[in-house]
């Protein structure tokens, strides 16, 4: 027992701090090499799967759907410049040891346990980015604001977590100080968000926050509520998250002179145009048929941009692999357990998914293991799948 609990703290703040540096400007400071973080990452990730392999329960319809995801690499021929088949094997690793593809007590409780804290960082890094900007600090990271983190796309959608985990502590926290801390973490990571000037997450930000106001109680909720409502309806006219670079001294100014521009346009019509050209298997995992291209127009190699989660699960693996994807999600819809624990005990798991669904629409990272987003995405799916035979009540001691 003391074994599991010293793997549980070496395998959890090793990922952690991997994970969250990797993404940071410290890297860019300190130069520090990405294959430290590499190694870091799924070396912790290979610790956690192999040392809690004893008595796993392998989820068949995820299971189902890795085999249809390889098996769009079979059929197809796929550029070895993507690297296709060791960006299979980081993703079989990854949802292994944070997602759904195995499970038993001990890896449910570690995901748990980690996402919690993934969650308490990301809070820490909106609310810290914020005093970043207030104290005029250089901004180290690429966009428009990027506070801590190594570019603002990576800012906006971390400090949306964040905040939405920062007010489900404030509206569970009794009165005290312990509760208007987390209140000023919410709004110094909404702020976060609104600097970072991505439309996309704060859209769903916003979305996701709506949870609270409909399940919670608190004054000027209905108010609240409209401003998010219009605000959302004025910002998703367009949902871009290319910055101008001459506009950068002004944020508001910046993200409403988009208008209905969308440069996301031209990246979702060539996915669509791939999945029709392969509708069943789509074109290969890991792979795209466009050419990207630096500012000075030299071929960038085996970088993949989707522009959209859903559109790039289509175009890769086709409709086999979206439709077995859905019938995976499917189980999660339908159960009552699943609902109540995250909808009734642990609200920001429901903000979260909700943030991600919407996120999904302008971003596209689910099959990208080496993506903060993927594995927070498939850790929180891990941590809260409905398992046959999990009893979430005795393992995690939830009241």
């Amino acid at each position: 027992m003391i074994r599991v609990a010293q793997t549980f703290t070496v395998a959890t703040y090793l990922l952690v701090a991997a994970e969250i540096i990797n993404n940071s400007i410290f890297p860019m400071i300190f130069h520090i090499p990405t294959v430290v973080f590499q190694i870091s990452i799924y070396g912790s990730m290979l610790l956690v799967t192999l040392f809690f392999l004893k008595g796993i329960y392998i989820e068949w319809r995820f299971f189902l759907f890795v085999v249809v995801v390889a098996l769009s690499l079979v059929v197809n021929d796929v550029d070895g410049k993507f690297n296709a088949p060791f960006r299979l094997g980081s993703l079989i690793l990854l949802v292994s040891a944070l997602g759904p593809l195995i499970v038993n007590r001990y890896l449910l409780q570690f995901r748990d346990n980690l996402l919690e804290m993934f969650f308490k960082l990301f809070m820490l890094i909106g609310g810290i980015s914020f005093v970043y900007w207030i104290v005029g600090l250089p901004n180290i990271g690429r966009g428009h604001f990027a506070g801590l983190m190594n570019q603002s796309m990576m800012l906006a959608p971390v400090a949306s977590l964040g905040g939405l985990y920062a007010f489900y502590r404030f509206i569970e926290e009794p009165k005290g100080r312990k509760k208007m801390i987390f209140l000023a973490f919410f709004i110094f990571s909404a702020l976060s968000v609104v600097l970072a000037a991505s439309r996309t997450a704060l859209i769903a930000f916003s979305l996701g926050f709506s949870i609270f106001l409909f399940f919670n109680q608190f004054k000027f909720r209905g108010v609240v509520l409209f401003g998010l409502i219009v605000g959302t309806i004025f910002l998703a006219s367009g949902m871009d998250d290319e910055m101008d670079g001459s506009q950068e001294d002004n944020v508001l100014s910046e993200m409403l002179s988009r208008g209905t521009k969308n440069t996301r346009e031209t990246l979702w019509q060539d996915r669509i145009n791939e999945f029709k050209s392969s509708p069943i298997f789509g074109v290969g995992f890991a792979s795209q048929s466009d050419i990207l291209t630096d500012k000075s127009g030299e071929d960038m190699g085996g970088r993949i941009e989707p522009g959209s989660t859903y559109l790039m699960v289509l175009s890769m693996t086709g409709m086999l692999g979206a439709s077995i994807l859905l019938f995976f999600f499917f189980r999660m819809a339908i159960n009552k357990d699943f609902w109540y624990r995250v909808a009734i005990l642990e609200r920001y798991k429901l903000a979260a998914f909700i943030f991600f669904a919407v996120h999904f629409i302008a971003e596209g990272y689910i099959y990208s293991s080496g993506s903060l987003l993927a594995a927070t995405f498939w850790l929180l799916v891990g941590a809260t799948y409905p398992y046959r035979g999990m009893d979430y009540s005795t393992i995690l001691d939830k009241k």
